[in-house]
């Protein structure tokens, strides 16, 4: 048995003993610190108190002695006052008199109406001619620092004749002379008396020698600090210094206490605190002494015991006369030892029976066998028959011979002994790289597998996209396999084929977007059938782009086509012709860009303007087998309510031919100007979910305005660049809206309204947004970057803003489906001046931008 140096009485005592005495030094230790701060704090806090209070008695003292100097002052100009036996009443006045503000011409400073207090008779106040001098020595280096015209102030003076003096000074600006006083400071440094607890001290700062007078004053910083507390060391001991200057920095205030006294009472506490800790250290012992007993002779009865099980007697039992957890040990102690005695007698029938079941291993090992093979072979078809491809494979990325038929149909190829890369159909040398090194990460587990396994390929699609015959979409998965250690040493990968689901889905969308431009196109019929026309016509203008005279191509002209058709189809959402329209704007300036020869680039060019031609035709004869309309080839149609034409006919029947021409242009031929402006409304919803801000709508003002719009169609069509900007542009994001104080959401006011004057007939438009409005630094600095050779120094403001109207200019860095390439703006202007109308910009930085349009009306 091994020898036990440290018994278990010895270590409960002893870790009672520590743990008593490190909770009591602690205890001590905190208790000490606590008392010191809090001692220490009560002691500044009270020493500052009477420091301050000290303060203000001496202000109050020194505003008295003003006072009264103010007042000796007029009484000494009365003739018939005895003021002699008034300043014997004074007991801390000295002397007074008057005198005079010296100058340059002064060699001997006069001394008028000098009288002495007689309780000073008899020292050295006497009233001669040596006293006098110092006295005008003193007054005229008192009244040296003084410069205005009236003043009443006092002066501190040091050692004077052996008295320590207050100078009192009083002029007003009627009277050339000087009263002044001399008082004993002793009364005002009566006021510092030291009490039982703090001893006070004035330093007063007017006084050349007040450091050397008190030690204490070079060890704070009184011209910075002006009230304060301090541990100083002086006059040889350590003290506890609290300090107040006095509002006008003339003097200190200093309370301080020996700090060997004010903590005297703490050894006596701490001598105490240690005696306690002894007598409760004292008690535990006795106490673990009892306990330790208590518990420890139970464990040696068991330590005996388990010695002799140990040693093969298993019939001995521990008694153990407690109710406690030892008991019950004793209990399990005496139930081992007969399970152990019970193990070893049904040890010797085991040995017998392993005996017989080794003579017939080879017969269980052979039917095992059999019913494994079985169970791979039912694993296997089972795996076999799920549609879903499944392969392994190794670190190296070699695909293993465990693999699923399915897998020939999904990847095309049966995975064993090829490269992973090769069987997704990976052939760029940087993607392998990739996978490689991702591979690498996946089998160290430096990262967890969830989210390593997101870095590696996850789908394998075949196909241009949905509608390529040859589309596939395979989406990839992987699940690791770990050794007996839980390390990776395999990945199991599964493919499924979502072909179908994919192309669900965006047979889904297609089908969405159809129905909206459906509905978009019944709900604005007038507007649509005006921009078939428009499309039309813009198509045939194409044909202007080459000037074959020159050779040369006008690529802005081309540019604002395309970008023309692509905003009127976005309009609608015919977002294939939009996508076709847009791919042809990129390709104009790619041509331009590469210099490409005019003949060449005017052949592409007819190319495409007849596919948009061809399949915007399509889309218009779709349309109309649907809807009963005439988009494609018909005539310009009007919905006209029939109440309308039987007034027409009755007029036609009764009236003169103007009242029926009149008629017939307000019912038949003009419309609500309204009706080609409701689109719009979309269009700035969709801009404004696509630039991540919000929109309240458009507040339509003269909604009712009815036109004759013939003439206006291709200006109505050109706006949707406007109403795109003012979205991009103008309105800004709602966390830019809210610093600035506005709502989150923008709005944009569309007003109609018609001008008559004698030459002409006008329509009136302003679109209105409250946006950022337009920053001519912006536009200044932009412009210059891109047209360095033209200087717009000297442009005015509306001539730097009216920039915005140039070909290929915009504010934009980067080209976005809204905006960007600069031609937007320019086909607005370029349509309003053909139509011999103007455009009017007002703006104001971080409120908006009114954009006015004057077109003139054909007559009726």
């Amino acid at each position: 048995m091994k020898k036990i140096m440290f018994g278990l009485n010895f270590k409960i005592l002893g870790g009672i003993s520590i743990l008593l005495i490190l909770c009591t030094a602690f205890n001590l230790l905190y208790s000490y610190n606590l008392f010191i701060e809090d001692k220490t704090s009560y002691i500044y806090e009270s020493g500052l108190k009477k420091s301050e209070n000290i303060v203000e008695q001496i202000q109050t003292h020194i505003d008295s002695i003003k006072s009264k100097s103010q007042t000796y002052a007029f009484l000494s100009t009365l003739e018939n006052f005895d003021f002699k036996n008034f300043l014997n009443e004074e007991k801390d006045y000295i002397a007074v008199g008057s005198t005079e503000v010296p100058n340059e011409n002064t060699t001997e400073l006069p001394i008028n109406n000098y009288t002495e207090n007689e309780a000073y008779r008899g020292q050295t106040w006497t009233k001669d001619s040596s006293n006098l001098d110092s006295i005008r020595i003193l007054l005229s280096k008192s009244l040296q620092s003084i410069k205005s015209e009236s003043f009443n102030e006092v002066k501190f003076v040091h050692d004077f004749k052996g008295t320590d003096l207050i100078v009192a000074l009083h002029k007003t600006a009627s009277s050339p002379k000087v009263f002044f006083s001399l008082i004993d400071m002793r009364g005002l440094n009566r006021l510092a008396d030291s009490d039982n607890i703090f001893s006070n001290q004035i330093a007063f700062l007017d006084s050349s020698d007040a450091k050397q007078s008190f030690e204490w004053l070079k060890l704070i910083d009184y011209k910075n600090i002006f009230k304060g507390t301090k541990e100083v060391n002086f006059e040889g001991k350590t003290k506890l210094l609290s300090y107040a200057v006095s509002g006008n920095s003339r003097f200190i205030v200093a309370s301080f206490i020996d700090r060997d006294r004010a903590f005297g009472i703490t050894k006596f506490l701490i001598i105490k605190t240690v005696l306690f800790a002894c007598v409760l250290l004292g008690i535990a012992i006795a106490c673990g002494i009892y306990f330790s007993s208590s518990i420890t002779h139970p464990i040696e009865v068991l330590t005996a015991k388990s010695q002799q099980m140990a040693e093969g007697d298993f019939d001995q039992e521990v008694i153990v006369k407690t109710s406690d957890e030892l008991s019950v040990l004793a209990t399990s102690f005496n139930w081992m030892n007969k399970e152990i005695k019970s193990l070893l007698n049904q040890k010797q029938d085991m040995i017998f029976q392993l005996e017989d079941y080794s003579k017939n291993l080879e017969v269980k090992v052979e039917e095992r066998t059999i019913e494994l093979k079985t169970a791979n072979d039912f694993v296997g078809a089972m795996i076999n028959s799920l549609d879903q491809g499944l392969f392994v494979f190794d670190e190296e990325l070699e695909c293993h011979d465990i693999y699923t038929n399915a897998c020939e149909g999904i990847f095309g190829m049966a995975p064993p002994r090829k490269q992973l890369t090769e069987v997704l159909g990976i052939h760029d040398e940087h993607e392998i790289s990739n996978i490689n090194q991702w591979s690498k990460i996946l089998f160290s587990e430096m990262i967890p597998f969830d989210s390593a396994v997101n870095l590696g390929p996850r789908t394998k699609i075949s196909g241009t996209d949905h509608t390529d015959p040859d589309f596939k979409y395979v989406q990839i998965d992987y699940y690791p396999m770990k050794d007996e250690e839980e390390k990776i040493k395999s990945i199991v990968t599964v493919g499924t084929d979502k072909t179908l689901e994919i192309q669900a889905v965006e047979k889904k969308k297609e089908n969405d977007l159809y129905v909206a431009m459906i509905i978009k196109i019944l709900n604005n019929k007038t507007h649509f059938k005006s921009f078939c026309d428009e499309a039309d016509s813009i198509l045939n203008q194409f044909s202007t782009v080459y000037d074959r005279n020159l050779n040369v191509i006008h690529f802005d002209l081309a540019m604002m086509l395309f970008h023309t058709l692509n905003g009127g189809f976005g309009m609608y959402s015919l977002s294939k012709l939009q996508v076709e329209a847009r791919g042809y704007e990129s390709l104009v300036t790619a041509s331009k860009e590469a210099g490409m020869d005019p003949d060449e680039y005017n052949e592409s060019l007819m190319t495409q303007v007849e596919s948009i031609r061809t399949n915007f035709n399509t889309v218009k004869k779709e349309l109309d087998s649907l809807l009963g309309t005439s988009f494609y080839g018909g005539e310009n149609f009007k919905e006209i309510p029939l109440s309308a034409i039987n007034s027409l006919k009755d007029l036609i029947n009764q009236n003169s031919s103007k009242e029926l021409r009149d008629m017939f242009y307000e019912v038949v031929v003009k419309e609500p100007v309204i009706d080609y402006f409701k689109a719009y409304e979309d269009v700035c919803f969709k801009a404004a979910e696509k630039t991540g801000k919000e929109f309240t709508g458009i507040e339509f003002h003269n909604a009712e305005l009815k036109i004759e719009p013939t003439h206006l169609l291709e200006f109505f069509n050109v706006l949707i660049h406007l109403f795109r900007n003012c979205i991009d542009h103008g309105i800004e994001t709602p966390a830019v809206r809210r610093e600035l104080g506005k709502s989150a959401a923008g709005k944009i006011i569309v007003a109609f309204d018609m001008l008559k004057n004698e030459k002409e007939n006008l329509f009136c438009l302003n679109i209105q947004d409250d946006g950022s409005g337009i920053n001519s630094d912006i536009i200044k600095r932009k412009y210059s970057e891109k047209n360095p050779d033209i200087d717009i120094s000297n442009y005015t403001e509306d001539e730097i803003i009216n920039i915005i109207f140039d070909p290929f200019f915009s504010t934009r860095d980067e080209v976005s489906a809204l905006s960007g390439r600069g031609v937007g703006m320019s086909a607005i202007k370029e349509v309003v001046e053909k139509l011999g109308g103007r455009i009017e910009i007002e703006t104001a930085v971080g409120r908006g931008s009114s954009f006015l349009f004057f077109i003139p009306l054909q007559d009726a």
